[in-house]
């Protein structure tokens, strides 16, 4: 099980949950990556997400991904994008966003468009 984090991103993908960045414990920004199986009540740990240490990002789901970003990273304030394919664990960075870096964004998922 993962230790406790403070504003990680979670999404619910493929029937699995999952937990990305967050700050830890000792108030330090996480890239970490954990995946809740309900089937066997487990987590497991992934690979880190690649992006920067964040808390007070975002995630949606479409078509069979997660999208991420956004944030904070110590005191900078993000504005970038990420896939993640659960069929191979992949992360792809996207387009930054054109606007100004955002915590706490909010993006909803409508079809096969994020906005």
């Amino acid at each position: 099980m993962p230790s406790a984090r403070h504003h990680p991103i979670s999404f619910s993908l493929d029937g699995k949950g999952y937990a990305v960045t967050g700050t830890n414990l000792s108030n330090q920004h996480t890239n970490t990556v954990f995946e809740y199986d309900p089937q066997t009540d487990s987590w497991t740990s992934l690979a880190n997400f690649p992006g920067a240490a964040r808390s007070f990002g975002i995630g949606v789901v479409a078509n069979n991904k997660a999208y991420i970003g956004f944030g904070i990273s110590t005191s900078q304030y993000l504005n970038d994008l990420w896939s993640y394919d659960p069929s191979d664990s992949s992360w792809t960075r996207l387009a930054d966003c054109g606007c100004s870096g955002r915590r706490h964004p909010a993006m909803i998922a409508i079809g096969d468009r994020i906005m």
